[in-house]
């Protein structure tokens, strides 16, 4: 094979060498498959608590959609910027160890809008999917 080939390899064989990030790898994968299950259905429960899955109101399905998506856009740099800080501060396990309650609330507090549908409540929603 061509040495192209080979380095686009190289981390594939190294994971499978290496029984611990084979087992990390294969532990991250399994941890974002609902995430990506819950991005495929996330804007069809926005639309179905504020009553727009069935209307033709294209400009409140629009703000629905951009507050849903933009605040947890924008809330990501500074998240980012906190966790890096924070697990220098206290090392990296530790922080994961922080990071497991706070994520389970952070993809908890969506399921509210079914209490409280308001359009406000949508930059939370963005905000809470973006971090968790």
């Amino acid at each position: 094979p061509s040495s192209h080939a080979c380095s686009l390899l190289a981390p594939i064989r190294h994971m499978c060498a290496n029984p611990s990030l084979r087992n990390a790898c294969l532990a991250s994968g399994l941890l974002c498959l609902p995430e990506v299950a819950l991005n495929d259905v996330t804007q069809q429960f926005i639309y179905t608590e504020l009553g727009l899955i069935d209307t033709d109101m294209d400009a409140k399905k629009q703000l629905a959609s951009s507050l849903s998506t933009y605040a947890g856009l924008v809330a990501v740099l500074p998240a980012f910027l906190v966790a890096g800080f924070a697990g220098k501060l206290m090392g990296p396990l530790q922080l994961v160890k922080c990071m497991i309650p706070l994520t389970a609330v952070l993809q908890l507090l969506p399921v509210l809008l079914v209490v409280a549908p308001h359009m406000w409540y949508l930059a939370v929603v963005g905000i809470c999917l973006q971090l968790s």
